[in-house]
């Protein structure tokens, strides 16, 4: 008797890594802007023509800090993605390579979903089973078992 084995599709790389890349991308930005929104506060809020020159110098320098800070941060980010570029390549290798494995396994194997409707399916199984005109992928595993054989795997597969 095939034995069933339940399979959860795993996302790709890019959908996985998705959520870190914005939240990477959009934090350095909210604090630039915020310290910006001060500066203007800052400035908006003292009575025309009380702007002197030390107190442009000092804005300035602020504006110079904060562009300072969101170059570092923007160089943090770049090494990020590229780590994150390099773990998505290394993620996409091994997919590769366990996928092969699977498609050249000499036993046949079937993956199904929860409910036991075969997703996938090795050449080992396709060349046992396609001979007897069974159709693989799309069908119900107990499909394919005796009558006696359905009853226990239904059983195995509602656990």
């Amino acid at each position: 008797m095939l034995q069933p084995f339940l399979h959860r599709p795993v996302a790709p790389a890019q959908v996985l890594f998705a959520p870190l890349r914005a939240a990477l991308a959009a934090e350095p930005l909210g604090e630039f802007q915020q310290r910006l929104r001060r500066l203007h506060e800052r400035r908006s809020s003292r009575p025309p023509g009380a702007g002197d020159a030390a107190s442009h110098r000092e804005t300035l320098e602020e504006l110079e800090a904060a562009c300072e800070e969101l170059n570092v941060a923007d160089e943090e980010l770049r090494v990020q993605q590229q780590m994150i570029q390099e773990g998505e390549h290394l993620l996409e290798q091994e997919r590769q390579r366990y996928q092969e494995l699977f498609d050249f396994a000499p036993e046949p194997y079937l993956v199904t979903d929860a409910t036991g409707k075969v997703v996938q399916a090795n050449r080992a199984a396709h060349d046992l089973l396609s001979p007897l005109g069974l159709k693989v992928e799309g069908v119900f595993l107990v499909s394919m078992l005796s009558l006696r054989d359905r009853t226990q795997v239904r059983v195995r597969i509602n656990q």
